[in-house]
């Protein structure tokens, strides 16, 4: 019976190293494929693809300017990532705006400046005010409009179909003055509330006003949703004060591994300087310190320094908890 096993063992094994044989020779006789491989080298080694050297500049800029009583924001920075996402070699920046009283209630509107048009006014094109429209924009009906106006040629893929449904503008809109912005609930003092230039959309030569933020970004590296966070966070704590914050994606033949946070002419956070990204509280101070220095942030007042002290003072109580918690006797 050992025998017999031991020779059907042996066949099995010759089987096997004769198919393997078959499979190894015919695979060296097949001719050699050219199958691209995916650059699997460091994130800042794929800045260096070529692209038109106007692209390093502000312009073309989509502004998108919301009403921070409506709660926008979120819509509106969606819409931003979207478009920075799909025109990645063509956008020059986008811009977040919120609109604050005294300006009027349920503003969303989106506006192109495109100094490639000939066009040296600052005024732009609005490409979607939702009050005349009645509705807010799909985004792909907002991607075609800045593809007309920036990009012509480019192909949208699926977002060159227009199988949006109709919309009777008479409903799509709801009522402009919601229950957040209503100008007879905000009869609050608003002198003193910065507020955002709504008339015009600065082109790639205008110096910003110093509660406008900026954040250049890498886009070989991957950082614009870093970029958007850290904006999202900062509009969120500075709603009142802040102007506008910039995503500006940074390309060749700009150097790779840029992320630079600046508000005016100031520049907060340089990532190569510092040799980190910033954390969101120290951006929120620093800004506070620029705009708003009376201004309370919260917990992100608290240091690191006062954080570990609170730990160092843990007393018997919390240290019998603690221990109960872990299961340390």
């Amino acid at each position: 019976r050992s025998w017999t096993r031991h020779t059907m063992m042996t066949a099995y094994f010759l089987a096997g190293f004769a198919i393997f044989f078959e499979v190894a020779v015919s695979f060296h006789h097949q001719p050699s494929l050219s199958i691209p491989l995916r650059n699997l080298s460091s994130t800042t080694s794929q800045c260096n693809r070529k692209v038109p050297t106007f692209l390093h500049h502000h312009n073309p800029n989509v502004s998108i300017e919301y009403c921070t009583g409506c709660r926008w924001g979120l819509r509106s920075a969606w819409l931003q990532q979207e478009l920075l996402t799909t025109f990645n070699e063509e956008m020059g920046s986008v811009t977040l705006r919120p609109s604050k009283p005294p300006s009027p209630g349920g503003t969303f509107v989106v506006t192109l400046q495109n100094s490639l048009d000939g066009n040296d006014s600052n005024t732009g094109t609005v490409l979607w005010d939702r009050k005349a429209e009645g509705r807010f924009p799909e985004s792909k009906e907002l991607k075609q409009r800045v593809r007309n106006g920036i990009a012509p040629s480019k192909d949208l893929g699926h977002s060159d179909g227009n199988d949006t449904a109709p919309v009777d503008a008479s409903n799509a809109a709801g009522d402009d003055r919601c229950e957040e912005c209503d100008e007879a609930k905000l009869s609050k003092e608003t002198d003193n509330i910065p507020k955002a230039n709504v008339d015009s959309v600065p082109d790639s030569g205008a110096i910003l006003n110093k509660n406008d933020v900026d954040i250049t970004y890498c886009t070989g590296c991957k950082w614009m949703m870093r970029s958007a966070w850290i904006s999202m966070e900062l509009l969120s704590t500075f709603e009142e004060e802040l102007n506008s914050v910039t995503l500006t994606p940074s390309r060749p033949p700009e150097e790779g591994g840029k992320f630079i946070v600046s508000i005016g002419d100031k520049v907060l956070w340089d990532r190569k300087e510092n040799g980190r990204f910033p954390e969101a509280k120290e951006l929120k101070q620093m800004i506070r310190d620029e705009i708003a220095p009376s201004k309370s942030l919260g917990h992100s007042d608290v240091s690191e320094d006062t954080e570990e002290s609170d730990d160092d003072e843990m007393d018997d109580d919390d240290a019998v908890e603690m221990r109960a918690f872990y299961g340390v006797l």
